[in-house]
């Protein structure tokens, strides 16, 4: 009996040994690919004139749109996208926080174009 219990002991410790080291290893490669990438997607490259024919790409124009640009979260995603490449869009309620945005913008991408929509999607009988 004793030749029995060393033998389910045995094979206890190797299927325990497996779970660990696959755990061990999920982990590694869980910190690897989110922790561990040197930098963001180039979002440009992805998405800018998808499908276009190659003469009508400096004809046409790529433009990121960024609701709640004026502060916060949209704000640095602005700085992100155009940073990027992207020309940015800004729909916000404030204009002149956008106008603020805009400044900072040029002044740290001047090549990226900028546009604005001013509306209060609170309000949605003045949206036309």
């Amino acid at each position: 009996m004793s030749d029995f219990l060393e033998f389910v002991l045995w094979v206890c410790i190797v299927l325990g040994t497996y779970k660990v080291l696959k755990l061990v290893l999920s982990v590694l490669w869980y910190l690897f690919t989110c922790c561990a990438r040197s930098q963001a997607p180039d979002l440009h490259a992805r998405y800018a004139n998808r499908g276009e024919p190659e003469n009508l790409l400096p004809q046409k124009k790529s433009y990121a749109v960024v609701t709640g640009g004026s502060d916060g979260i949209g704000l640095t995603m602005c700085h992100k996208l155009a940073a990027q490449g992207f020309n940015i869009c800004i729909i916000a309620r404030n204009s002149e926080k956008i106008d603020g945005v805009f400044a900072d913008l040029k002044k740290l991408y001047p090549n990226t174009e900028t546009t604005k929509v001013i509306v209060d999607f609170s309000e949605l009988s003045d949206i036309e």
